[in-house]
């Protein structure tokens, strides 16, 4: 699956992907240190509200956590059938 959205969405641009067992804000703030990243690019929904209070946010925990910086980007793709 993570070889269909690569060749998908990554336009020819090289791409690394890892799957670990954690939880998600947990797990890419760490592979990013031993990565050594000079930039984490997170995808968010933006979600507000009750949900937000309930669940949080893995984009907002990895920006405040991280020691490089973060891009967060808002998901506004919409498939076209």
């Amino acid at each position: 699956m993570l070889k269909e959205i690569e060749t998908k969405f990554s336009h020819g641009i090289a791409t690394t992907y890892l799957s670990i067992v954690d939880s998600a804000a947990h797990g890419i703030i760490q592979q990013s240190d031993e990565y050594g990243s000079d930039l984490i690019v997170i995808g968010t929904y933006g979600r507000t509200g009750l949900y937000h209070f309930l669940m949080g946010s893995v984009a907002e925990h990895v920006a405040r956590k991280s020691a490089c910086p973060v891009l967060i980007v808002p998901n506004k793709y919409e498939e076209k059938e």
